[in-house]
């Protein structure tokens, strides 16, 4: 029985390995390494690539068949003389064509070739028809070993590409690399990503086999895990300068309702222990390096109810440092929510941190586990960060960041007695112009006090003394209008203890003589 020629192709190239999943996706479609895993023995694409020969590298070894003609017939069928002949790629280039002679192909492509001798012979003989094509591809051994399943040799032709051969090869190791393989070619050892060729559409990455080719697959050396709101939950490996950001970009991104503030990170340490390091995925740390075996989980907003809530003189937001950023002079009230070892220090830096207007020797936390409140050194863990000073928080905690006042309380012998707004750099003097001034005939510029809470004089002030925001200044009446000094009296302290009451209602209410030492539960 005669075989056709694409039939004798078919049947000579058909059981050739290829991956048996779904076409790879591109960057940020969940490209890892199951993908490469799952392969079985299915009909190649051989054939299909084969009608390609301007990409096919011409290989010792290589069939091609020359048939030539010197008529056609009246139905334009080659006619009755008909020769073929079957030329094979010598180890130094050469092919042996008819009447031509010896011929040097190396560095030429199939179409560059077959339009040479076709012309050369068309020139030299009275032929009508000329065809040249290869018939059969050189085979050649390919050695690949490391973290595949069946490492040794290979048999491959020019048609295969790197990734045929791990596909023969059955495949990676659950601990190989598939993006630092190595390609052993003569001298030249290339490192080479295959996941770019299906990301990138990168050739480089996947090239052709070559005789004497050598491939390595190393151990990888990062394969971390991320699950939760992301498109592509699984498996990826990193490679060098690679980060927590990269990660979630090889998953595809998140999904609408992920916690990006809070990804938790959860790591062996070399002790054995496991630590949860929580990332804010906005802020700069989304360059979070990742080691072998991290395991990152995306959670929901709506997943996480329990909050910590931190009030007081905050910013209200993260703020960079070196931005201008206005300085809000009323308490702010914000929450956030609870994920295992939030700290203190991680909620002041999502708050923005204290204000200048914050009484940092004043800071409260109330633990809703056991409703006590303890005072906290707001100052210290700000300015040195010192791990040791942090503290847990826990659902329901609540953190106070008490306001100093903003006001001057002028009294006593003036045009305008009451609050003033606070301005930095202000003296005595301008206070008193912007209550109005002394009173004329009854207030006495020589007699101008600071009055503590309790609407006692403390010391007395000068016209050019600086003022602190909160403070109480007193001007005295002259003695012919002093008789009802214990009555102004009254009205000073009232007047004064009620704005002080306004100010700290939070921290007389929620401290008052109770507090006790923090001992984290």
């Amino acid at each position: 029985m005669k075989i056709s020629h694409k039939a004798f192709l078919m049947l000579a190239f058909a059981p050739w390995c290829l991956w048996a999943q779904e076409p790879a996706p591109e960057e940020g479609f969940g490209l890892q390494a199951s993908i490469f895993n799952n392969i079985t023995i299915q009909n190649s694409d051989i054939i299909r690539n084969f009608m390609d020969a301007s990409t096919y590298n011409l290989t010792p070894g290589d069939i091609f068949t020359l048939t030539l003609s010197d008529g056609v017939r009246f139905d334009s069928s080659v006619g009755s003389s008909v020769t073929s002949y079957s030329i094979q790629l010598q180890v130094d280039y050469t092919l042996d064509i008819p009447v031509l002679g010896r011929i040097d192909v190396k560095e030429k492509r199939i179409p560059e070739l077959q339009r040479t001798i076709s012309e050369g012979l068309k020139r030299a003989l009275a032929l009508q028809y000329v065809s040249f094509n290869l018939s059969a591809p050189a085979q050649f051994n390919v050695f690949i070993y490391g973290n595949v399943l069946t490492p040794g040799y290979i048999i491959a032709t020019p048609m295969h590409r790197l990734i045929d051969a791990i596909g023969i090869a059955r495949g990676f190791k659950s601990n190989g690399s598939y993006r630092q393989i190595q390609l052993q070619r003569g001298d030249e050892i290339l490192t080479l990503d295959i996941s770019r060729f299906y990301s990138h559409a990168d050739l480089g990455a996947n090239p052709f086999l070559r005789p004497g080719d050598r491939i390595f697959v190393p151990y990888a050396e990062i394969v971390a895990s991320v699950g939760g709101l992301v498109r592509f939950p699984g498996n990826y490996e990193l490679i060098g300068g690679e980060s927590l950001s990269t990660l979630i970009n090889l998953a595809g991104g998140t999904t609408p309702g992920a916690l990006v503030a809070r990804i938790e990170v959860r790591r062996i340490e070399a002790d054995g222990a496991v630590r949860r390091h929580v990332v804010d995925f906005l802020e700069e740390e989304k360059n979070f390096s990742l080691k072998m075996g991290d395991v990152i989980i995306v959670r929901s907003v709506s997943d996480n109810s329990e909050r910590i809530t931190i009030e007081g003189a905050i910013y209200g937001k993260r703020t960079s440092g070196t931005a201008p950023v206005q300085v809000p002079k009323a308490t702010l009230r914000l929450d956030y929510p609870y994920y295992p070892g939030i700290s203190l220090l991680a909620v002041l830096d999502s708050a923005g941190g204290p204000t200048p207007h914050a009484l940092l020797d004043k800071g409260l936390l109330k633990r809703a586990s056991t409703g006590q409140v303890h005072s906290i050194d707001i100052e210290s863990l700000w300015e040195t960060r010192d791990p040791q000073q942090d503290i847990d928080l826990f659902p329901g905690d609540y953190v106070l960041v008490p306001i100093q006042k903003l006001e001057v309380f002028v009294s006593g012998m003036v045009a305008n007695p009451g609050p003033v707004i606070h301005t930095a750099g202000y003296t005595v003097s301008d206070y008193l112009l912007r209550a109005g001034g002394i009173i004329e005939n009854s207030g006495r510029s020589d007699k101008v006090f600071l009055m503590d809470e309790r609407g006692k004089k403390t010391m007395p002030l000068s016209p050019t003394d600086l003022v602190a925001a909160g403070s109480h200044i007193h001007v005295d009446k002259k003695w012919l209008f002093a008789a009802d000094q214990t009555v102004q009296n009254v009205f000073i302290t009232t007047a004064w203890v009620t704005n002080i009451i306004l100010i700290t209602t939070t921290i007389v209410d929620f401290v008052h003589s109770y507090i006790v030492p923090l001992v984290t539960p």
